[in-house]
């Protein structure tokens, strides 16, 4: 078999891919469907690359009915990529049955390639090769747009829950998820570009796209080790409207827990824990979270994580102009004001002053100087 280094490099990923699933299949948590499922998805992968190789090595010519593996392994790209993503944004995911309905069409493929070992027919895959790429396509989009809908769902979602999202928001969940896309349309230009030296480059960035996983599996916990939970409970998923159909909140009731949650924030300053959730809220003022959610969603229109960062944002405003902490950097201001960090604090005040910190600090010492020198010593003008 002559190998250049295209094809080295993909058996790289191959190898690498076959450790991590032996890796997380060793690994015991409370997760270890998760993990189970994402093992299976790069072994999946990584066959699926294999099966590259195999095929410029011309290997389907002596064994064409072999071929119709590789299809019936490619089926699996999509479902099992979107079990993942509903494990590790949905701390209640358990295994179900009607999950097993995802992998029909791998299984008809497997079905039908073993027939084709047992008859000995001649019905290679290079006969059927471009509509089964298209199937294939086709219901890996499907998919691919089922995992953005719930990693968008859960972002929308959190935001009700929490007031610091930096180490929920799964952004890497959702790297991975442009990674795929790209993978995805360099895939879909062999209908386009058919023999095309770009082609070559989809086995190759699935070996990247491996090693990517490797590393920010490495780089965050949550994805080889216990996940931290994320998500309160399936209800969040729902529309507004359909959420609170049934609720039995009165407006006088809604005013109460109004004034009772300005109160919170504005004499004891709850929003400076910057662990505070939506549950610890309602806990000091004594109220279902389903009604706070409700009070802050209907009559505020605001989510739980706006609500208590803009109370964060003016703190941050007060702490500017009180002498006492004169000697604090704006993070650390930021930081007492229940931030968790620069780039969470940053995205907060410009979205609430639609200026950044540094050029409201600016702006404010600019105009207590022309307030201090009515004259305009030292104007420009």
């Amino acid at each position: 078999m002559n190998l250049n280094f295209l094809s080295l490099g993909i058996l790289l990923g191959v190898a690498h891919a076959f450790f991590l699933a032996a890796y997380l299949l060793s690994l015991k948590s409370n997760y270890v469907l998760n993990f189970r499922i994402l093992a299976a998805l790069l072994l999946s992968m990584g066959m699926g690359m294999a099966g590259n190789v195999v095929h410029r090595a011309d290997f389907f010519l002596a064994h064409p009915y072999m071929g119709w593996l590789f299809p019936a392994n490619e089926f699996l790209y999509g479902p099992l990529f979107f079990l993942y993503v509903v494990s590790m944004l949905n701390r209640s995911f358990g295994w179900k049955r009607s999950f097993f309905l995802h992998f029909i069409p791998s299984l008809l493929f497997l079905a039908f390639s073993v027939l084709q070992a047992v008859s000995f027919q001649n019905f290679t895959w290079e006969m059927n090769g471009e509509f089964l790429k298209l199937l294939i396509s086709i219901q890996f989009l499907v998919y691919l747009f089922a995992s953005f809908k719930v990693w968008l769902q859960h972002s929308v979602m959190i935001q009700n829950y929490y007031a610091s999202l930096e180490k929920i928001r799964m952004n890497w969940l959702r790297n991975i998820l442009i990674g795929m896309c790209f993978i995805y349309l360099i895939s879909l230009s062999s209908f386009v570009f058919t023999g095309a030296e770009i082609l070559k480059l989809a086995p190759l960035l699935g070996a990247v796209l491996i090693y990517v996983t490797a590393y920010l599996g490495m780089k965050h916990s949550r994805l080889f080790a216990t996940a931290e939970v994320m998500e309160p409970s399936p209800a969040h998923f729902q529309q507004k409207n359909d959420k609170y159909r049934n609720s039995t909140l009165g407006e006088d009731r809604k005013q109460e827990i109004l004034f009772k949650m300005k109160d919170c924030m504005q004499h004891e300053k709850l929003f400076t824990d910057n662990k505070l959730t939506l549950p610890k809220l309602a806990a000091r003022m004594e109220v279902s979270t389903h009604h706070l959610s409700q009070v802050l969603n209907e009559n505020l229109g605001q989510t739980f994580f706006d609500y208590v960062n803009e109370f964060r944002v003016k703190e941050v405003q007060k702490l500017m102009i009180d002498p006492a902490y004169a000697h604090y950097s704006l993070l650390g201001m930021a930081m007492e004001a229940g931030f968790n960090s620069k780039s969470a604090f940053n995205t907060a005040f410009k979205k609430h002053t639609q200026q950044t910190p540094l050029e409201y600090r600016n702006s404010f010492q600019q105009k207590h100087e022309i307030k201090s020198d009515p004259i305009g010593k030292g104007a420009s003008w």
